[in-house]
């Protein structure tokens, strides 16, 4: 098999997306043209607070109304999630929290909070024409998502102006959030608990930095790949390799850190998110050396598919202890 097309495939292969893209392969749906509400005049409040949501260019975009389901854009639902929401254009696909360019999970933020539209500057109701897309599929951290109104039926994304929108009650239960909906004065009303923040140990920080650190290295240096099927300039993949043999270095210097880290004294649970962070640190940092080796021999023009497996097998593995890992540490 071609390297090059496993580079192209590998994130979706090796997190096991592909067993997903045909989950509804025995049903056919067909995108139509339906009649929906614009409602500028809905008002989603998250804690209580006021939300508005803008497009890409920062005109003020509102609520649709379609089968009794409400929706928001994509944009809102990552500023309402704090989660990256990226669009696969090929398999029509939303992903939200981990993408195909950012695999691996990052921090969950607070929602973005921006002002709304003033009242008065707000256009009034309409009925709008609108694309029902059943073919648009949703995954959640790579977990393919079917969402439901309040009754069980199923609904799906909608488009509308170019905007892919969302319904607000799948989003929210999605984040384990309640919702309700007030029809008096059009409100929809999201609530979620705020954690107080906690004390945190000198330990849990170590911890928790090294943690962050490995993993921005992690993604940073598998998203240098995509050049290996984008380019044959031995210049540029020259450089991809020198660039790769300086990620090994951090990450040997990462887990050089972790090692120095177990004159600690733990607590129990602190030593349980160590150790398996020192699982991850060790992957990545083989893992590297992988990519070093793979981006060397292409900038050599020599044939690297003898590492295909290796390379599948540690981006499977890594996404895995990465994910153990951070749940051992948000627990502490």
């Amino acid at each position: 098999m071609n390297f090059k097309k496993i580079i192209v495939t590998l994130l979706i292969i090796a997190l096991v997306i592909s067993q997903s893209l045909f989950a509804f392969a025995d049903t056919v749906l067909v995108p139509s043209k339906v009649l929906a509400y614009h409602k500028p005049n809905v008002t989603l409040l998250f804690n209580d607070e006021e939300m508005g949501f803008t497009d890409v260019n920062g005109v003020f975009v509102y609520p649709i109304i379609y089968g009794g389901t409400t929706y928001i854009p994509v944009r809102g639902v990552s500023e309402l999630m704090g989660e990256r929401v990226e669009w696969e254009a090929k398999n029509q696909i939303v992903f939200i929290g981990k993408t195909i360019s950012q695999p691996f999970k990052g921090s969950i933020s607070d929602p973005v909070i921006k002002e709304p539209a003033p009242s008065s500057a707000r256009p009034g109701e309409s009925v709008i024409n609108v694309y029902l897309k059943p073919d648009v599929k949703i995954m959640y951290d790579f977990d393919m998502q079917e969402f439901k109104d309040v009754n069980g039926k199923t609904v799906y994304p909608i488009i509308y102006n170019g905007t892919t929108y969302l319904p607000i009650r799948a989003i929210a239960g999605l984040m384990n959030a309640d919702i309700t909906w007030d029809s008096n004065t059009q409100t929809v009303s999201v609530s979620k608990e705020i954690k107080p923040e906690k004390n945190i140990s000198e330990n849990v920080t170590l911890i928790t930095d090294l943690f962050n650190q490995a993993v921005d290295l992690y993604n940073h240096s598998t998203n240098k790949i995509s050049l290996l099927q984008s380019t044959a300039d031995k210049k540029v993949l020259g450089d991809l390799a020198t660039s790769l043999s300086s990620d090994y270095t951090l990450a040997k210097a990462n887990t050089s850190l972790g090692r120095e880290m177990a004159k600690k004294a733990f607590n129990d649970k602190e030593k349980d998110a160590y150790t398996k962070l020192m699982d991850f640190l060790e992957l990545a940092e083989y893992y590297t050396l992988v990519l070093e080796n793979i981006s060397y021999m292409a900038s050599n023009g020599q044939d690297y598919s003898m590492y295909a497996d290796t390379f599948l097998t540690f981006a499977m593995e890594s996404s895995k202890k990465m994910d153990v890992a951070r749940e051992a540490i948000q627990a502490l």
